[in-house]
């Protein structure tokens, strides 16, 4: 992308913080805003970045919270590391031991599964 390094830095924020294979471009219609695709090239949110930017804050909300209760239900507790906000930790719930970390929800829920 030729935009700007404080636009570049946003859109790369708001990509990796949307999960694996999301992806912005910019839209070609007007009012020319921009696109936030999920890995399968769906649009998933439209408008200026400040609404995608939102739109991914919302869903990791969701996220966070449904994951939060499932590693509950197994026995862990899901904890954003405090040094760090994009490090995701799974502790042992009766001992707070560590299990696993990861950068993103979406690898803590792919952790749950296997």
């Amino acid at each position: 992308m030729g935009e700007i390094p404080e636009i570049r830095e946003w859109l790369r924020r708001i990509a990796t913080d949307a999960g694996a294979s999301y992806r912005i471009e910019r839209d070609q219609n007007p009012p020319y805003g921009w696109n936030l695709m999920n890995p399968t090239g769906t649009i998933v949110c439209t408008g200026p970045l400040d609404r995608l930017e939102l739109w991914v804050i919302r869903r990791n909300i969701d996220q966070a919270q449904a994951l939060t209760a499932r590693a509950a239900r197994a026995g862990y507790r899901l904890v954003r590391e405090a040094y760090s906000c994009h490090k995701w930790t799974l502790l042992d719930e009766e001992h707070s031991e560590h299990i696993h970390s990861a950068m993103t929800l979406d690898q803590i829920e792919q952790w749950l599964n296997e």
